[in-house]
């Protein structure tokens, strides 16, 4: 009896029992690094992700943000003219902004602001800075109502830009502020 013979299944045709164990052990372990690699894919997506959110907090620190007060020192009304002479102070609320720059969006709408608004400037926590700003608005109806707009650029410890809008209205003598989130806006390079 010929141990190698299996009927019709010849080996020398078919393979023997240790050449099928091999093809199922090679079929088995392609399966399980198939699943591995995958495995190892999902898991690296998941850090990403959670890379992404922990550089979002660590920003989120960071991240400087600026109050506005203003105090109006003179409102007076000449001939349906309203001459507004209004100090603007900005603060530093969470953490220290560098390379601080101001402009405003509105120039053109009759505010006349006294402040170097080119000038860039370090703000640590907790500082403040103001300046004046004076206005002329036309009376129509016995109502007045004028917006002027702040922008703000900076940038955090870690060297990421931002800017934050802070709009400043008055109508009627009665004054509103509308402080936006800072908006990041690029990483910057080290110098």
């Amino acid at each position: 009896m010929n141990i190698n013979n299996f009927g019709p299944f010849n080996a020398d045709v078919w393979g023997s029992v240790s050449d099928w164990a091999m093809v199922a052990v090679t079929f088995y372990t392609l399966r399980y690094l198939r699943d591995t690699l995958k495995s190892q894919k999902d898991v690296q997506s998941l850090q990403q992700e959670n890379t992404r959110i922990e550089q979002y907090k660590h920003r989120s620190s960071l991240k400087p943000t600026f109050a506005l007060d203003a105090v109006t020192f003179k409102d007076d009304t000449i001939e349906q003219l309203v001459n507004l002479i209004v100090k603007f102070t900005f603060k530093a609320n969470d953490n220290p902004a560098f390379k601080l720059s101001l402009k405003d969006s509105e120039f053109n709408k009759g505010w006349q602001v006294r402040f170097n608004i080119n000038s860039q400037r370090n703000v640590l926590k907790g500082d403040e800075f103001s300046f004046y700003a004076g206005f002329q608005v036309q009376m129509r109806d016995n109502m007045y109502a004028d917006t002027i707009t702040f922008i703000l650029n900076y940038n955090d410890a870690d060297r990421n830009n931002y800017n934050q809008h802070i709009e400043y209205t008055v109508i009627n003598g009665s004054h509103f502020r509308t402080i936006n989130l800072p908006e990041f806006v690029e990483k910057l390079a080290a110098d």
